[in-house]
Parts: C-alpha cells; sequence; structure tokens
C-alpha cells in the first residue's frame, strides 16, 4: 500500500509539470510588467521571492528524480545551481549604474524558461512516467 501512494506522489509531480510551467511563464510577464516604475527595494524582493519560488520548486524536482534513480541528475542539478548563481550577480548588479536590471532579469528568465524548463525539464518527464508506470 505505501508503494501506490510513493507512485502517486510521483504521477502528481509529473500531472503538475505543466501546472508549474505556467506559474514560471506568469512570473516572468509579471516581472516584465512590473519592471517600469521599479524601486530598488522592490527589485531586491522579487529577487528574494523568485530565489525563494525556484528554490522550493527545485528541491522537490531534485527530490523526486534523486528517489527515482534519475541518471541526469548531477547536471540537472548544476543547472539550477547556475540559476541561482546568476540571480545572485543580478542582486549585485543593483550597485551598478546605467544597468536596466528589470529587463535583463526577465530576459534571463525567458531564456531559463526556453532552455531549462521547456527543454531539459521535459528531458525528465518521460523518465519520470517511465519510472512512475514500472513502481505500479
Amino acid at each position: 500500500m505505501k508503494k501506490n501512494l510513493q507512485t502517486k506522489k510521483y504521477s502528481d509531480f509529473v500531472k503538475d509539470y505543466n501546472e508549474k510551467t505556467e506559474e514560471h511563464i506568469k512570473a516572468v510577464n509579471y516581472l516584465l510588467k512590473a519592471a517600469k516604475n521599479i524601486t530598488e527595494e522592490t527589485l531586491v524582493e522579487i529577487i528574494a521571492e523568485t530565489n525563494n519560488y525556484f528554490g522550493n520548486y527545485f528541491k522537490e524536482e531534485e527530490k523526486c528524480l534523486r528517489t527515482l534513480n534519475y541518471p541526469d541528475l548531477e547536471a540537472h542539478k548544476k543547472e539550477h545551481r547556475l540559476f541561482f548563481n546568476k540571480m545572485s550577480h543580478f542582486r549585485g548588479m543593483l550597485e551598478e549604474e546605467g544597468v536596466d536590471l528589470p529587463s535583463e532579469i526577465h530576459k534571463f528568465l525567458g531564456v531559463w524558461l526556453k532552455n531549462h524548463t521547456l527543454t531539459s525539464d521535459k528531458e525528465c518527464a518521460p523518465f519520470i512516467r517511465l519510472r512512475t508506470f514500472m513502481k505500479w
């Protein structure tokens, strides 16, 4: 019985993938709208919230992939670390003048969605589905 509960959890993870992707896209679009008249304080909050949101998501994603013995887990985790390194870089750039940081963040998140969420994460999905099916 416990095995079925675990399997349901992984199935839910796969099912929720599209919803999470939609949330990511909405977050990026929110940044674009907010970028026009943004204060430094608000930008610090946006960076912190972005890190918090993705940190929680990545943690769950990595836990699922680790439990299922995903073969490319370390490479996938490395991409997540690169995300946080870039967000930290943005935080450091707040002191620089002449940098349109909201636009830079928006561009980065757009590329991230395309290169990671819509590519790397999608590559994981068939593996998760297969491993989940095999647990039944």
